[in-house]
């Protein structure tokens, strides 16, 4: 299954478990990465109220930017919070760094 299905079949799961911290340090991963704007960025934290809407819209922009976009969200939620990529069932690569390695 490729990483853009992943991602689509587990976006609801995603949303009910990401916090705010996770949520910034996703986007400043895609920020980071040139994935995204600085407005965009601004535009996905601030104009969604909770925490799920701004799930919900990190997670779509992301499966709409494609297969690229959603490598890069999987190799962040695994270096950002291993948990969550295993309770997704995310696909793990070696690159993904030592954080994650322990939890594969």
């Amino acid at each position: 299954m490729s990483d853009f299905q992943q991602l689509k079949e587990k976006k609801n799961m995603f949303v009910e478990s990401v916090n705010k911290d996770i949520i910034n340090g996703l986007l400043d991963d895609l920020l980071e990465s040139g994935m995204i704007t600085q407005e965009k960025m601004e535009e996905l934290r601030d104009e969604n109220v909770t925490m799920m809407d701004k799930a919900l819209a990190l997670i779509e922009y992301v499966i709409w930017k494609g297969p690229e976009a959603c490598q890069l969200l999987i190799k962040s939620i695994w270096h950002r919070d291993p948990h969550l990529a295993r309770k997704m069932n995310l696909p793990y690569s070696s690159e993904y760094g030592d954080s994650a390695e322990k939890f594969v």
